[in-house]
């Protein structure tokens, strides 16, 4: 910053009438003196800045505005599938009987022990076991419960069993993917998290990463691609994603 620094009106005025050069001499050590003293009060009200505070800060603020452009370009966690489940409230459920009455169901019990059930609104695939045990895929939190709600209404009506109920149920497993905008040292990720990161690129492309709080499993690809699983709600994915984000940044390739 540049300010023009005000001279004493005496020694301006001296200065605009003339002064010898004689006088002069004596009038530059006191001047310069006075200069010092003004500079050092406007340094100290922060008015003018020391050389070289300037370039800092425009450093600094350059790295900001480059760390939050690449923030802007991350793709957050996105959920790919949910796995849910619950129980009827019943045992021993006929399969078969109940195979042959629900639409869109499928049962080998040669090839599988329980009877599947598919379905479009919403979008979800449904195993029930005799125990009364059901199994519940679908792609969105929200879809679960309703599916869930579904299958206990379909099960009710199609066994004639009044007991037959929605009971117990959970979402144990959310899967989601998101990205980061640039490539990643898997490498020097996994020397330096080996505590929690595993890799072994001959058997697989992907870092696997354990995070304990919130408990969840992310894959990180060296294209900045990171798949999440394990997690049981979407904020414990979120915040998930959030805590691996600066290990990623940290050892992002140049």
């Amino acid at each position: 910053q540049l300010r023009a620094l005000s001279i004493p009106n005496m020694k301006l005025k001296k200065l605009m009438e003339g002064i010898s050069l004689t006088e002069m001499d004596g009038f530059e050590e006191e001047l310069e003196e006075e200069l010092e003293t003004e500079i050092e009060e406007l340094l100290q009200k922060g008015e003018i800045k020391p050389t070289g505070v300037k370039e800092e800060s425009d450093s600094k603020q350059s790295t900001d505005s480059k760390e939050d452009e690449i923030e802007k370009n991350v793709v957050k966690p996105q959920v790919r599938g949910v796995m849910s489940n619950m129980n009827l409230g019943v045992e021993n459920i006929d399969l078969l009987k109940l195979a042959l009455k629900m639409r869109n169901s499928e049962y080998n019990p040669k090839r599988y022990a329980g009877l599947i059930l598919r379905s479009r609104h919403p979008r979800s695939v449904a195993t029930i076991f005799a125990s009364g045990k059901v199994n519940i895929q679908t792609r969105t939190t929200g879809g679960a419960k309703e599916a869930a709600r579904k299958v206990a209404k379909l099960a009710q009506k199609n066994t004639g069993n009044e007991n037959v109920k929605c009971s117990g149920f959970k979402i144990v497993n959310i899967l989601g993917s998101g990205s980061v905008p640039f490539r990643v040292r898997l490498e020097n990720l996994a020397s330096e998290h080996h505590k929690y990161a595993s890799y072994e690129p001959d058997l697989f492309p992907g870092l696997v990463y354990r995070i304990e709080s919130p408990k969840c499993v992310l894959i990180v690809f060296a294209s900045g691609k990171v798949v999440l699983t394990g997690a049981r709600t979407e904020d414990a994915l979120m915040k998930a994603f959030d805590l691996i984000y600066p290990v990623l940044y940290k050892h992002r390739r140049a």
